[in-house]
């Protein structure tokens, strides 16, 4: 009986602790997730004290390392600018009187552009609106008109290319280009003869527009050039002497020079008797040529 009675009572111990091994189990796998969760958590909301660890680390690692510190440049604050002024309307106003009006209280930028509803030198547009603050000096951009793109050719019959070049500008013709035509015998040098635009003849009255970026081309006669032929010498210099009428012509004449006198010996007695005997016809030393005689009465 004993022995069925601890038999039992080890059944009942055994059944026992099965029940309770399963709860067991189950319970502490639960508080070692919640652990994980915990630790994860707290990692993930405090990555601070990591960093300073590993900080700490490297810094015990590296103690013999110096580390180089740089300053950055201290920023220069700019003071704000005073709002002192307000942006007078200028659209409509020309600009040149606007400039020297407003020197001193704004700076005009102007920027040009062609402008159908303006005339030349107006203005029609401002960067600020009118009324706006702004500090007194300030730069700001404004618009000026060129006038209307389209223009009139001028007449060029009779002008000549430095004549047609000043109408071309006050006719607000800016792409131009003047080309030698010397195929026209009738016109004078130097004159225009006829224009073009992309190959096209065009005449004085003729509109075109400067928007389009067609060139207007200016044909005129060249000058005649005189060709000179080059001499194989040089030309000698002539000097010449203008003597006015009222004054005396003064004449420089070079003395005469006068011949040695001639002198004559002093005479001599061999030149006595010389002369005496050149002087004496009946010399005997001369004798008359008888035959010369008989020969020319034989001849008579």
């Amino acid at each position: 009986d004993s022995n069925s009675d601890n038999y039992e009572y080890e059944k009942v111990n055994t059944n026992t602790i099965d029940k309770i091994k399963i709860p067991l189990i189950i319970g502490i796998l639960l508080f070692a997730i919640l652990m994980i969760l915990g630790i994860t958590l707290m990692h993930v909301l405090s990555p601070s004290d990591e960093i300073e660890e590993s900080s700490v680390n490297f810094a015990s690692m590296n103690d013999n390392v110096i580390e180089a510190t740089t300053t950055a440049p201290e920023e220069s604050i700019e003071p704000e600018e005073v709002l002192d002024a307000i942006v007078p309307d200028l659209v409509g106003k020309f600009i040149e009187l606007t400039t020297e009006k407003y020197a001193d209280y704004i700076t005009l930028e102007p920027e040009y552009e062609y402008n159908d509803d303006y005339v030349e030198g107006q203005i029609f547009w401002q960067e600020l609106e009118n009324g706006t603050p702004f500090h007194m000096g300030s730069v700001m951009k404004v618009k000026v008109s060129l006038g209307s793109a389209k223009v009139t050719i001028p007449d060029y019959y009779g002008y000549t290319v430095s004549e047609y070049k000043e109408m071309l500008s006050s006719a607000r013709i800016d792409n131009y280009l003047f080309v030698e035509d010397d195929s026209y015998d009738y016109a004078e040098p130097n004159h225009i003869v006829r224009l073009e635009v992309n190959g096209n003849e065009v005449y004085a009255g003729d509109v075109i527009d400067n928007t389009n970026g067609k060139q207007l081309t200016v044909y005129y006669k060249p000058e005649e050039i005189v060709t000179t032929a080059k001499l194989d010498y040089e030309p000698q210099e002539i000097t010449t002497t203008t003597v006015a009428d009222d004054e005396p012509i003064v004449t420089e004449t070079e003395p005469a020079i006068e011949p040695p006198a001639v002198t004559e010996p002093e005479p001599t007695e061999n030149n006595d008797s010389s002369s005496d005997e050149n002087s004496n016809p009946d010399n005997s030393d001369v004798q008359p040529n008888e035959n010369n005689d008989d020969e020319n009465s034989d001849e008579n």
